[in-house]
């Protein structure tokens, strides 16, 4: 099993051409069994109150020309098909540069279905390309209805 840090040197270098692609991997939280969510605390990485959060290096964030809690919305990217999802809180967070984290099941939106495990035949979901921009306009409007 290859850690989420060591993974994302490997993917920064093979994405490092394609501009603010970053590797994104997919966790659960504390209060988490499978896709049952108890709580939305997270003491394994100190935050509380929402998980529709992607965690990005802070310099990584500044390079993206985002700050620390803007809207954002996520694009996959995937053998020339792209999904995004919508309104995430983009954090700025001690991860390596190059990587993102999202929390599952909230982000499986952005994980093809043939994007598989070579062994296990699994949704991959610990090595997804993405990129960040800031939410849409129509988006951030709706969100403070």
């Amino acid at each position: 099993m290859i850690s989420s840090r060591r993974w994302c040197r490997a993917r920064r270098a093979t994405t490092s051409a394609s501009g603010n692609r970053a590797g994104s991997t997919c966790v659960r939280s504390h209060d988490q069994y499978n896709t049952t969510i108890y709580g939305l605390d997270d003491r394994y990485r100190g935050l509380s109150g929402d998980r529709r959060v992607v965690l990005v290096n802070r310099d990584d964030l500044a390079g993206l020309e985002l700050e620390d809690g803007q809207m954002v919305d996520i694009t996959s990217h995937f053998r020339g098909e792209t999904r995004t999802a919508r309104r995430f809180v983009a954090l700025a967070y001690d991860i390596p540069r190059g990587c993102a984290c999202t929390y599952f099941p909230e982000a499986n939106a952005l994980v093809p279905a043939r994007q598989v495990a070579h062994t296990s035949n699994t949704p991959a979901s610990k090595s997804v390309v993405i990129t960040l921009s800031p939410a849409s306009r129509l988006d951030q409007r709706t969100s403070s209805l």
